[in-house]
């Protein structure tokens, strides 16, 4: 694709914006303890989109960790990093990151979930903001586009959520 058409969009679809905009510095609260701990191998910027390799990150209500890109996580690293108690643990993959109703960046799927949430970093003194998006992917991206249209200058993050697991 030369130029991104949501219609075309599919789990196979991988794309770049060829002069995509800077994107502004964002910072997430985190879920793991200490906030820097190693969750995966390959980290990378959780809002970037300067990697190639589909991206992974975990979430509970606290907050979000680290993106990797080396498939799973150090065994048992999740367990010994998040804490437990009253929330669940979201297992996700980057699919695409949006700026200004401008898709960015779009990975393709490594997994075949048809599970989507947008990811909205704090901003303006609004807090991390998570909600659940359409399947399938190509209508994600476009609920991502909408929503980032009317939050100028606020990336927005898709992501495919693998699984969801009690973390009491």
């Amino acid at each position: 694709m030369t130029a991104m058409d949501l219609r075309e969009v599919t789990d196979r679809t991988s794309w770049r914006d060829p002069s995509p905009p800077s994107l502004p510095p964002v910072e997430v609260p985190t879920c793991t303890h200490p906030p820097d701990a190693e969750i995966g191998a390959g980290r990378v910027d959780l809002f970037g989109i300067d990697h190639d390799d589909v991206a992974r990150f975990h979430r509970t209500s606290r907050g979000l960790t680290h993106a990797y890109t080396a498939g799973r996580p150090h065994d048992g690293a999740v367990l010994k990093h998040v804490p437990m108690g009253y929330t669940q643990l979201y297992d996700h993959e980057k699919v695409a990151v949006v700026l200004d109703g401008r898709v960015l960046r779009l990975w393709a799927a490594r997994g075949t979930v048809q599970a989507f949430d947008l990811v909205v970093p704090p901003s303006s003194g609004q807090d991390l903001l998570v909600l659940g998006a359409s399947h399938p992917v190509r209508y994600a991206v476009g609920e991502a586009c909408n929503l980032s249209a009317r939050l100028p200058g606020v990336p927005v993050l898709v992501a495919r959520r693998l699984a969801e697991h009690g973390w009491h």
